[in-house]
């Protein structure tokens, strides 16, 4: 079966749910990763020239587990939920064999993730998939109440390392913003860890009430069994 998440930015799937989708590849499920911008606008370099490096960084950090990648359809804080935009990632998501959809969620703080998750809901609903789309967290756990988490102590090295490909907003956020970008993945994955009675942790809730999630393999467990 094929997981696909759809996110902003290049390296919002490494931030956010990347110990998830290398548990999943693990477990033999077909991984896709799709940003809807470029990239181009995530530092000081020529926008074509940064568009082109994000681009093979998100390649790389997708071959760590098997994953592809695709999407990239538009700049930017150029996203809108135009109807151009809504058949695109109509398209990205259909299939027969999806099992569930990851994106961000509505009330995320940045423009551009609200936007993706808005296109991707509406495209799920088109599709009858509303039922297997999850919200993850958002960048340090901002204003986002998990309702399931999903143990990720034995995949949190290959996040960093998947999260390490994306060389050019790590140095960025260093510089421009003073931020440690594997800080975030550290903490925010103890927290959310200390949550869910686990080493490390990632949170997810769903777009509809679900009974269950994924497979057996990988389980995505109540909140109110731990808090």
């Amino acid at each position: 079966m094929t997981v696909i998440a759809v996110a902003a930015h290049p390296d919002d799937v490494e931030l956010l749910c990347a110990g998830t989708l290398a548990r999943l590849s693990e477990a033999g499920h077909q991984v896709r990763l799709a940003h809807l911008t470029y990239g181009d606008k995530g530092g000081r370099a020529d926008p074509e020239a940064l568009a082109a490096t994000r681009e093979r960084e998100a390649k790389a950090a997708a071959a760590l587990i098997g994953a592809t990648t695709n999407g990239r359809i538009c700049g930017d804080l150029e996203l809108y939920p135009s109807a151009e935009s809504a058949q695109q990632v109509a398209d990205l998501i259909a299939g027969e064999d999806i099992e569930a959809v990851l994106t961000h969620h509505p009330d995320d703080y940045h423009p551009d993730h609200r936007i993706t998750s808005q296109l991707v809901l509406n495209a799920a609903r088109q599709q009858l998939l509303l039922p297997r789309v999850w919200f993850m967290d958002s960048v340090g756990g901002a204003h986002f109440v998990p309702t399931h988490f999903v143990d990720v102590t034995g995949t949190i090295e290959t996040k960093k390392r998947m999260l390490r490909c994306h060389q050019s907003q790590v140095a960025w956020m260093t510089t421009a913003r003073h931020a440690d970008m594997e800080y975030m993945i550290e903490w925010t994955g103890r927290w959310r860890g200390l949550q869910a009675g686990a080493g490390y942790a990632e949170g997810f809730a769903p777009a509809v009430p679900s009974a269950g999630w994924l497979t057996s393999e990988v389980a995505a467990i109540p909140a109110d069994q731990h808090t």
